[in-house]
């Protein structure tokens, strides 16, 4: 099983990356991270998965293999650094 958390819970995390994850067998959504910690509550007690406070945080558990980065263009690059540099 791979655990994977999303970073960025708008429209495409919940519209595309959530349903496709939950389709798959072998993936199992451990955590979410969004700017919005509302909405970050919202889809962790949806899911049952862990709302995380930071992405460093999200980045940081062994319980997370892969991560999902559904934030703004613009954020990307650094998300995908801050995840690699994490492990």
């Amino acid at each position: 099983m791979v655990g994977i958390g999303v970073v960025g819970c708008g429209k495409i995390a919940q519209v595309r990356h959530i349903p496709e994850y939950l389709e798959h067998p072998e993936a199992e959504i451990r955590g979410f991270y969004d700017t919005n910690q509302a909405r970050v509550t919202e889809l962790g007690q949806k899911y049952r998965a862990k709302a995380y406070a930071s992405a460093d945080a999200l980045f940081a558990d062994p319980q997370i293999d892969a991560v999902s980065i559904c934030a703004a263009n613009f954020a990307h690059a650094p998300l995908a650094i801050a995840a690699l540099n994490a492990g």
